[in-house]
């Protein structure tokens, strides 16, 4: 079902009895039906359950918010089956509050108190309540899918009886009310077990009924989870409720390799701030939002369109005019786009250890990684371990962005990878499974807060007063030869060793901790000349472009992909989110130079396959291109 869906509209809008006192009476079926006919989606998904416990139909199992009147989820449906559009329900789940408060239900937290947000996943809601629903749901309106929301996961352990019991089941040791270090892999391995059954046995009981009914569950699986999808048929998150295109691009390049179709859903308005009762927000213009669906398209990844309907239910006449624009945009590239493979021939491993065990400082090491690579026009995936242990055979270079820990079956991949002439860049220290690879112990060069600038200067004064410090610096009890020197005093910036037919290089650095903290552009430029001189003479791809396009590469059948993305004004680390996009900056002088083999049978410009002029030596393409607004590729057909 989810296969032919590239533009997906999801609406959105949580029923309470204060702020929804007559749901359902603005429902117009004419209007439906044109707004569908101007917009064209491909799939509509329309709410049943919002966070705050109400259901907006005339439910026996869950509490209809007061007011309602009639069933507009009944009108919905229908009328998306008569215009040929694929339905599907958006229900919240774990993370819902209840009107139906029942405590054993609920998480409990140390205190032994119930939480007021978060249902058990190892409790009885699951039965008693969320998958009766889900039933009840199928059987009044046959939809083609499930959008369940709320299904995330907290780092704080819930401490009812059936949570402690699989705890100490699982780990021999009682679920600790005060946790120490030690004991946070335990905890967040068995949370996310946890929530694996949970969406299993979900997914298990309708379908045993309903065979072709689909699942997502809003935000799982997506790179804050790092673990490898289960029992749900597409991943889905409306993690672009900020405007954030570094976000964007870095969730669809994760989401191109993590196992399964994906979308990422964009709010119909962009939110500046969560106040405790008000939300400030401004809507996303056509141009800001043909921005976002360029990355996320670029990568193969699906657009869904987040819009709110008025209070009663109705649909305010402007909605379906930036919908109708969008959703031109979305068609005109969905048929080239959506599901393409990754051909990237450099990956970045995320350690799920140290997902584990250190999620923060994960996250921020990999986007800095993937954000320098994206400025330098390099493409590349962001990995799990186990999506690295399938794929590694079609990478050049592996990077380890200060890789503190990692399992003993991954370092065993890499020195695989490695032995048979792969080549790995180690920045930072290297976890201890790993030392050898540059082998010998590295150590800390002095002490943390007094290290040198990435360009090998000291720090001036200002600079230590503005902000702390945090650029490590190693060495190692090794004699490597130094590919890239920094400056007298300081050491070199880059060491390379011999480790089988493979090549090792080590950064001593934590420089993109550093980088995640102030976005230099020189940190940038050693990172990328680090990362040029690992993969060698042959590269895959060479770009003379702003460092605000970003290249993507990727394949389908026998044509070749290399897109274009503009995301000038560049990007930088951390977001201004009161930045807001009207319209683009047009990129013009954009050249490329593309590895293939043996001469294309064709060099086409899309959208609008267009011949473009090209130039063939020393098997690669040469190629200038025209203008770039939002997205464009050359594809290459062998």
């Amino acid at each position: 079902m989810i296969k032919n869906c590239a533009f997906c509209v999801h609406w959105d809008h949580h029923p309470h009895p204060k702020d929804t006192p007559n749901y359902g009476a603005g429902t117009d079926e004419e209007e439906i039906r044109e707004y569908i006919r101007i917009v064209k989606p491909d799939m509509m998904q329309y709410h049943a359950l919002g966070c705050y416990g109400y259901a907006s139909f005339p439910s026996k199992i869950a509490l209809p918010v007061p007011g309602l009147v009639g069933d507009p989820l009944a009108i919905w449906s229908r009328i998306c089956r008569e215009e040929g559009v694929k339905f599907g329900i958006y229900v919240a789940s774990y993370g819902a509050g209840s009107p139906l408060e029942v405590p054993r239900w609920r998480e409990i937290g140390k205190d032994g108190k119930v939480k007021p947000t978060y249902y058990c996943y190892n409790g009885p809601w699951t039965d008693e309540f969320l998958i009766s629903l889900l039933l009840e749901l199928i059987d009044r309106y046959s939809p083609n899918h499930f959008w369940l929301d709320g299904v995330w996961l907290g780092r704080e352990p819930c401490h009812c009886e059936h949570c402690k019991r699989k705890f100490k089941e699982r780990y021999g040791y009682p679920l600790p009310k005060e946790p120490v270090k030690a004991h946070w892999m335990d905890i967040q391995e068995m949370r996310e077990a946890s929530i694996d059954e949970a969406i299993k046995h979900v997914a298990e009981a309708i379908k045993k009924k309903f065979p072709n009914i689909q699942i997502a569950c809003n935000s799982a699986y997506f790179f804050k989870d790092l673990r490898k999808p289960v029992d749900v048929d597409w991943l889905s998150w409306d993690c672009l409720n900020t405007p954030d295109w570094r976000r964007a691009s870095f969730e669809s390049t994760y989401l191109s390799t993590a196992g399964k179709p994906a979308d990422i859903m964009v709010y119909e308005n962009a939110i500046i701030s969560w106040g405790k009762d008000q939300i400030e927000m401004r809507p996303r213009s056509l141009p800001h939002l043909k921005t976002e669906a360029s990355t996320i398209l670029a990568h193969g990844i699906r657009f869904h369109y987040w819009q709110d309907p008025n209070p009663d239910g109705s649909l305010e006449p402007d909605k379906k005019v930036i919908a109708a624009g969008i959703g031109e945009f979305v068609r005109q590239r969905s048929s080239w786009c959506v599901g393409n493979e990754s051909v990237a021939e450099v990956a970045i491993l995320a350690s799920r250890k140290q997902h584990l065990a250190y999620a923060e400082q994960l996250d921020l090491r990999v986007r800095a990684m993937h954000q320098i690579l994206k400025e330098g026009h390099i493409p590349c995936d962001v990995v799990r371990d186990d999506t690295l242990a399938e794929r590694i055979d079609g990478y050049r270079l592996m990077i380890l962005p200060e890789t503190d820990v990692i399992y003993p079956k991954t370092a065993e991949d890499l020195k695989s990878f490695a032995e048979l002439g792969g080549s790995i860049l180690i920045i930072g220290k290297p976890a201890e499974e790993l030392q050898d690879l540059i082998g010998g112990a590295v150590n800390e060069v002095g002490e943390e807060g007094t290290s040198m600038s990435i360009d090998g200067r000291p720090r001036s004064s200002s600079e230590h007063t503005m902000r702390a410090p945090t650029c490590k610096r190693y060495e190692v009890a090794a004699d490597l030869r130094v590919v890239l020197p920094v400056g007298e005093g300081y050491g070199p910036l880059l060491l390379e060793n011999t480790f089988d037919k493979g090549r090792v290089f080590f950064l001593p650095l934590d420089v993109l901790s550093e980088y995640a903290v102030a976005a230099w552009s020189a940190a940038r430029d050693q990172v990328l000349a680090a990362v040029r001189k690992a993969l060698g003479d042959t590269l895959q791809l060479e770009v003379e472009a702003s460092a605000g396009v970003e290249v993507v590469m990727n394949k389908r059948d026998n044509e070749l992909y290399v897109h274009f993305v503009n995301h000038v004004p560049g990007r930088v680390m951390h977001e201004i989110k009161e930045r807001f996009l009207d319209d683009v900056a047009v990129i013009y002088g954009i050249r490329a130079k593309i590895q293939l083999k043996r001469r294309p049978e064709s060099v086409i410009l899309m959208p609008g396959e267009e011949t473009l002029q090209y130039s063939y030596k020393d098997e690669y393409i040469y190629v200038e291109l025209p203008p770039l607004e939002y997205h464009m590729a050359v594809k290459l057909t062998t």
